[in-house]
């Protein structure tokens, strides 16, 4: 049995503009604020010397409102990104999806549904979407449990993989994959085989903060 250490790759979904601020604002309203909050501060700081010279004792008022205007600001662009993540993050999640059923050969693929394992205010979908890959070839079974970073579009993966030769038997019934091995025997529940060729009811988008369905070596 190998282990694969956990590694990271980026995610691509650049065809549906998750990449810039309509994306990114809406994982980090805090920030967000602070950002707008700190420029405007720093907009009153440069420009009050200037502005004292044509307003005289008004330029006080306005340094002391920029900060203010900049936090609202920065409320108003995360409300937009967050609009614009509703309408968006199911086609992210079904692309990704998607691409992890993607076959090149003739191997097998079992993917569990995603499922949204942490809350994100103020947003529909979750932060973080971990869901388990089994693909069989004719060298080998890799057995993958992978995490989706829907703000960044990172994945973070670790997997066993077993040669066929340690391999006893592969059995796939009611949606439940069993790999019986000599180091053990695996079992994953929910499982689709080969998402792509029917309905695969890829993705859940459950909150409630619950680990999916962990996966049971012996």
């Amino acid at each position: 049995m190998v282990l694969v250490e956990v590694h990271v790759t980026v995610v691509a979904s650049h065809d549906i503009g998750t990449n810039g601020w309509r994306w990114r604002f809406a994982w980090d309203p805090g920030q967000i604020v602070l950002n707008g909050f700190l420029l405007g501060f720093f907009a009153g700081a440069i420009t009050l010397l200037p502005l004292g010279i044509l307003l005289g004792s008004v330029a006080l008022l306005v340094a002391v409102l920029l900060p203010i205007v900049g936090a609202i600001g920065g409320v108003i662009a995360w409300k937009l990104s967050v609009g614009h993540v509703r309408d968006a993050y199911q086609e992210v999640l079904e692309q990704f999806y998607e691409s992890q059923a993607t076959r090149t050969g003739d191997e097998d693929i079992w993917l569990t549904p995603l499922k949204g394992v942490d809350s994100q205010y103020g947003l529909e979908a979750a932060g973080t979407y971990d869901f388990t890959r089994v693909q069989k070839t004719s060298d080998e079974v890799t057995m993958a449990d992978i995490s989706l970073d829907l703000a960044s579009l990172e994945t973070t993966e670790q997997a066993t993989i077993l040669p066929v030769e340690r391999v006893n038997s592969i059995s796939y019934e009611d949606d439940t994959l069993i790999v019986d091995a000599r180091t053990g025997t695996w079992c994953f529940e929910g499982i689709v085989k080969n998402p792509q060729e029917g309905d695969s009811q890829a993705v859940e988008t459950d909150t409630t903060g619950l680990d999916p369905e962990a996966v049971v070596g012996s």
